[in-house]
């Protein structure tokens, strides 16, 4: 399908106007600091009992923290000896506070008389408390490190239940690549971001104490939400590479990835694998520094799309579809086209002797379809309690039988399973539910794409084509035969001079007043 220029300059604005509408809605994150909750990696893989990474025990696995378990003995300090005892200046059960002693106090001498005594008088004093001391912080770093490895454990574990009831409005990632960027625009202010996020879930094995994190699907995504309003030069260059990306893992080198894009994003860019800070400059950097974080989905899923979408349109890469068409007030060939057949169709009555409704129908339900036929878009409103799910199952069913594929969206997951539960039991596998991400959803896809390779195989075309064929034969015969019953009834009617009703249709009525039929 041609589309000319005129087209396609008409839908890049259309989309612009909604990306700018929906900037105005939610505002541009481009600091991971503005996300609810971040974890350094390089943090977390130095506590005892955290695993990120090649280091996980399970291959899968991204991320582990395994409950430690604090005992009484974990939670009792060395004894100092007695030589020291008096001279400790802190309270020394308390692992969180500095060490200190006394540098001097008044002692008794054997004649009674109080003097000052240094507590470097006493060499035997002193590597007492050297060694005593050493061992005081052995003991409070690992006491310190598996309090925090717990409180961290609570907080993941706490993140699970949150996740579980915020699913449709939080996230959580793996961000890979920082790139850091003061940018002269001062409207855009400061980008330190992730280049390279994949979603995860988390996972409670309560009988083990663990919580692991683990990709969702294995998709990656270049966020894009923090170039919002940025001229991005070398577009089509950035473009394939990032389609090159996506085929790779997020765990594995992606530094060439990291190099080419920084190059292709300004001239002065540079990828810098180590660093001890990660400062935000004049020119973009790349940092080889990863994390995960906890952030609102809030409008960048649409605001991302919205931007793919007028790339795509820039460069060619999308073809758009006769219903966008439509709403920019254009009509491509392929839509007048069909259009035409449609109302052919429509006149010789093809339409209504085609329906497969398998659920209960109305008037107005054939007539969505006999709309849907003949117009890009209808919508369809009505209060709750209205039959909107009981309508919707039966176009689905509908378009099924007739090989169409269909995509249902919705703001919230519930809706989606009530529908899938309204579709019959013997076509409902042919739906695939994609609610959240999680494992649940996974299974129900594996299970829908199973069926849907087992029904295949089974395919018999033939036979499937000559019971359709009998079908209609009986269905024609059954109308053929009713047409012949009411034209009896009638006939009988007349002769009888009275009224005579069949399925709710009057088939003759006398007119006592007028004398006439």
């Amino acid at each position: 399908m041609e589309i000319n220029n005129i087209v396609t300059e008409k839908a890049q604005n259309f989309f612009e106007y909604l990306l700018a509408l929906n900037n105005l809605v939610g505002k541009v994150t481009r600091d991971f600091s503005e996300f609810e909750k971040n974890w350094f990696i390089d943090d977390l893989k130095e506590l005892n009992g955290c695993f990120v990474l090649g280091n996980c025990q399970s291959e899968d696995n991204i991320f582990e923290i395994h409950r430690p378990n604090i005992t009484e003995k974990d939670k009792q300090p060395p004894k100092p000896d007695k030589i020291i005892t008096d001279w400790i200046d802190f309270d020394f059960s308390n692992e969180n506070i500095q060490t200190s002693y006394r540098k001097e106090k008044l002692v008794t001498d054997k004649e009674g008389e109080e003097i000052k005594e240094s507590f470097s008088d006493n060499s035997d004093r002193k590597s007492s408390y050297i060694r005593w001391v050493s061992e005081w912080n052995i003991w409070a770093n690992n006491l310190k490190e598996k309090k925090r490895v717990l409180k961290l454990y609570g907080e993941f574990f706490d993140l699970i239940s949150r996740l579980e009831k915020e699913g449709e409005s939080l996230e959580f990632i793996y961000g890979r690549g920082l790139l850091c960027w003061k940018h002269p625009d001062n409207k855009v202010g400061t980008v330190r971001s992730p280049l390279l996020t994949t979603k995860l879930e988390l996972e409670l094995e309560a009988d083990k104490g663990i919580i692991s994190a683990k990709q969702v699907d294995g998709i990656k995504s270049v966020e894009r939400e923090m170039f919002s309003g940025i001229q991005i030069p070398n577009i089509l260059q950035i473009n394939q590479l990032i389609r090159d990306v996506e085929s790779r893992e997020i765990t594995t080198d992606l530094s060439d990835f990291f190099t080419h894009f920084i190059h292709l994003l300004d001239a002065n860019g540079k990828f810098i694998e180590e660093s001890s800070t990660k400062k935000a400059t004049e020119d973009p950097l790349i940092y080889e520094h990863s994390m995960f974080s906890l952030r609102s989905k809030n409008v960048r899923v649409l605001r991302d799309d919205l931007e793919q979408i007028i790339s795509g349109i820039s460069t060619g890469e999308i073809v758009l579809s006769d219903t966008v068409i439509s709403i920019l007030g254009e009509n491509s060939n392929n839509s007048v086209e069909k259009l035409k057949i449609m109302k052919e169709n429509s006149v010789t009555g093809f339409l209504e002797n085609n329906l497969y409704f398998p659920l209960e129908s109305n008037e107005q339900q054939k007539e969505i379809i006999n709309r849907i036929e003949r117009h890009h878009g209808v919508t369809v409103q009505g209060p709750p309690g209205t039959g909107k799910t009981h309508t919707i199952a039966n176009l689905v069913s509908h378009f099924l039988s007739e090989g169409k594929r269909i995509l249902i969206t919705s703001q919230k997951e519930s809706p989606l399973k009530v529908l899938k539960n309204k579709i019959p039991k013997e076509i409902r596998d042919l739906c695939v539910p994609v609610l959240g991400g999680g494992r649940e959803s996974l299974q129900e896809i594996e299970q829908s794409i199973r069926v849907i390779g087992e029904k295949l195989g089974e395919l018999d075309v033939y036979r499937l084509e000559t019971e359709i064929k009998r079908d209609k034969e009986q269905l024609h015969k059954s109308k053929a035969n009713e047409a012949h019953l009411k034209n009896q009834l009638k006939i009988y009617a007349e002769k009888e001079g009275t009224e005579l009703l069949y399925n709710g249709e009057i088939l003759f009525k006398f007119d006592i007043a007028k004398k006439t039929i």
